[in-house]
């Protein structure tokens, strides 16, 4: 197949869904890798090109290097790795338990390097790859009960600089993008107070996922081929 190829975790529902839209629209076929089996098999069935529904856990690395490895067997390349997985529990520095801990550092964290490690023997094979790590403005903004979500986000950001030092000569590059406050499931419970505090900065209003998506199709396009190591924060001009 000579469409470009690119995986998506957590493609389910928010960023990682409107990234598989938007890098639909732009003609990649898309394989989408979320434990909502049924979730991405819908997104999948709404894309116009070839698309993969996959289930696997980031968190272990067996199971995302098999779904990367079904994703590569059908479609016979992979030219971009997308990771979206992500979840959120907060809970104050006080109350944090190791299990918390260890679940939020295990699928954001974790997560990301066995993603990307399941992509980089056939990136180098073919000497190219794009890949984007999704991080979070909590990475660099101090927000009460985000101590150990911050802490997995901030470790995505000097994984992937450390990694693109690593990657780059086999023409494989890695970036990663600090979202602010999206319009996503995980801001489902929000008082409508909560949300106008998060729409307060100077583009005056709460991102969308599509916002995300497009900063991720530039990351994988030609016109980013000099970019790596790079952090791009999309917040809507909040940065502290």
């Amino acid at each position: 197949m000579d469409k470009p190829v690119a995986l998506i975790t957590g493609g389910a529902s928010g960023i990682g869904r409107a990234t598989a839209q938007v890098l639909d629209a732009a003609g990649y076929s898309i394989a989408l890798v979320d434990l909502a089996i049924r979730e991405i098999e819908a997104v999948a069935q709404g894309l116009t090109h070839p698309s993969l529904a996959l289930r696997a856990d980031v968190s272990n690395k067996e199971q995302i290097t098999a779904a990367t490895g079904q994703a590569i067997e059908h479609y016979g390349r992979l030219d971009a790795l997308v990771t979206c997985a992500g979840h959120l529990e907060l809970v104050s520095l006080r109350d944090l338990s190791s299990e918390t801990l260890e679940r939020m550092l295990a699928v954001h964290l974790n997560g990301t390097i066995y993603s990307v490690q399941a992509v980089i023997g056939p990136m180098t094979e073919r000497g190219f790859g794009r890949i984007v790590c999704l991080s979070s403005l909590a990475a660099r903004k101090s927000v009460v009960t985000h101590s150990h979500y911050a802490a997995a986000k901030a470790g995505i950001i000097g994984f992937a600089r450390s990694a693109a030092a690593e990657l780059g000569p086999d023409g494989i590059t890695i970036n990663c993008i600090l979202p602010g406050a999206i319009d996503t499931p995980m801001l489902g419970t929000l008082s409508p107070e909560e949300r106008a505090a998060m729409a307060q900065n100077p583009v005056g209003r709460i991102g969308t996922p599509e916002d995300i998506a497009h900063a991720v199709k530039f990351f994988v396009s030609p016109e980013a081929s000099f970019i790596t190591g790079a952090t791009l924060l999309a917040t809507g001009g909040a940065y502290t």
